[in-house]
């Protein structure tokens, strides 16, 4: 997963601050236990778990306490198929590989990197707020400097 700057992260006040502490100390445990039934890892479910809570971090607003629950499993639902989405790219990408043994080794990695960069590029794009913050995080994503970016 892409990870936000400070300056993606809205600043936050202590109502949200408390908002998401409170939200987390309530459904942190419901959440995992669903998170690892889903996906039968439990080093898988806990970094979906903290995808999601910082998902909500991010948005800056906290879901109604009635609403939490439905709320918090629609965005791991959606973390969890663009896991599996991820898998199903690297698995058709492994066996492409295996059919194709004379390629090399630093093109296989590079293909693989690329693959992998245009779908987190895609999603980080999708979900932006500004242009400013996509070219910001993308040019974070490469590693371009402040002078390689203009």
């Amino acid at each position: 997963m892409l990870q936000p700057s400070s300056q993606d992260i809205p600043q936050t006040g202590t109502g949200l601050r408390q908002d998401v502490q409170l939200l987390y100390s309530n459904h942190r445990a419901w959440l995992y236990h669903w998170l690892r039934k889903r996906l039968g890892c439990p080093h898988h479910a806990a970094d979906l778990l903290q995808d999601t809570y910082l998902r909500i971090l991010v948005s800056g607003q906290t879901p109604s306490p009635e609403q939490a629950r439905p709320h918090l499993m629609q965005i791991a639902k959606g973390l969890v198929i663009d896991r599996y989405r991820r898998q199903q790219i690297e698995q058709a990408y492994l066996a492409a590989l295996a059919q194709h043994p004379e390629a090399s080794p630093r093109l296989k990695n590079s293909e693989l990197s690329l693959s992998i960069t245009n779908i987190a590029d895609r999603k980080y794009v999708n979900g932006c707020g500004s242009l400013w913050t996509c070219g910001y995080g993308l040019g974070r994503q490469a590693s371009l400097t402040f002078s390689g970016r203009f």
